[in-house]
């Protein structure tokens, strides 16, 4: 079965949109209130994008779900090219690294990759469990570490195949670049991605690593002007966004920034430890990303780029 719940969706998406606020029960209970009726709408159109993955494909139903949030996707920079592979031969593996500043970053990415054989590596929720259309696109990773062998298993047999991994490998919410233009924009990457490099060159194969970034996912005038004075506070503050973004379609006139700054074939890596090599694509990336998009200025990321929208 394929079907989705919608009082399952509900429910979780409610508990969700309180998660950021004081638990407080009469807090909770008037703000329950409050927020049950975008709640109520966040998880049928949630129930839709199930059904439409089942009958359209997951970039389909990426593209008609991004759209009730954001205006359009801006995408800045090469998208990935997979050398061709002869005749008989499996085509050549792409890992997509990508930063994950909140829910949009993913409908934004999805909406543009064309590549039908995508798995999403993504932390174990409920909720992905209440999406039955999307689970054949994801490898999750549960919480025990003892069980993550499994992942790094799937994500190598993927790439062995020729196919499309897309790994978020701060495994948290990272800042927007927009909000957050230093170099910290980034939290530390996991090393799992000079792991994939050394495990590739030990069973002789080859795969594309290419980096996503996204941004302006939480527009400025929808987190407000005021500022947080702590690392919590700030987080709640951001969390408060997306949920004015999910349940108030607060950034329906806003475009989301896609840029592909970085992309190398695996083989042509230096570095013998999974940790330096993890830590040269993660310069690559940051250098690369703020020479081409200089966001620190006013208007930096917009103006005189070249760009095309989707």
């Amino acid at each position: 079965m394929n079907k989705a719940s919608l009082i399952r969706l509900f429910k979780i998406s409610l508990r969700d949109m309180l998660a950021s606020y004081p638990p407080n029960p009469f807090l909770r209970f008037l703000l329950g209130i409050l927020f049950a009726v975008p709640a109520l709408r966040f998880a049928h159109l949630l129930v839709r994008f199930n059904d439409d993955i089942a009958r359209k494909g997951i970039q389909k139903a990426a593209q008609r779900l991004f759209k009730e949030f954001y205006r359009s996707v801006q995408v800045h920079g090469e998208a990935p090219v997979l050398p061709a592979g002869g005749t008989g031969e499996t085509p050549q593996g792409l890992l997509i690294l990508a930063n994950h500043p909140g829910v949009g970053d993913s409908l934004a990415l999805l909406s543009v990759l064309d590549r039908p054989d995508i798995h999403l590596v993504a932390a174990e929720r409920e909720f992905f469990y209440a999406l039955p259309a999307l689970l054949p696109y994801l490898i999750l990773v549960p919480e025990e570490s003892a069980k993550r062998n499994a992942v790094v298993r799937a994500m190598v047999r993927a790439l062995q195949q020729g196919e499309t991994v897309v790994l978020y490998p701060a495994g948290e919410i990272e800042p927007d670049p927009i909000l957050h233009p230093a170099s910290a924009m980034l939290k530390s990457w996991s090393t799992v991605i000079g792991l994939l490099v050394r495990l590739a060159r030990q069973g002789s194969f080859d795969f594309t690593i290419a980096s996503a970034i996204t941004a302006n996912v939480l527009p400025p005038h929808v987190l407000g002007t005021t500022g947080a004075k702590t690392k919590e506070a700030q987080e709640k503050r951001e969390k408060r966004a997306l949920g004015k973004i999910i349940g108030l379609g607060a950034a329906k006139q806003d475009p989301v920034i896609l840029v592909w700054p970085y992309q190398v074939r695996a083989s042509t890596l230096a570095g013998d430890s999974a940790e330096a090599i993890t830590g040269h694509i993660m310069d690559e990336v940051i250098g690369r990303f703020h020479r081409s998009f200089p966001v620190g200025e006013s208007g930096g990321l917009f103006k005189g780029r070249s760009a095309h929208s989707l």
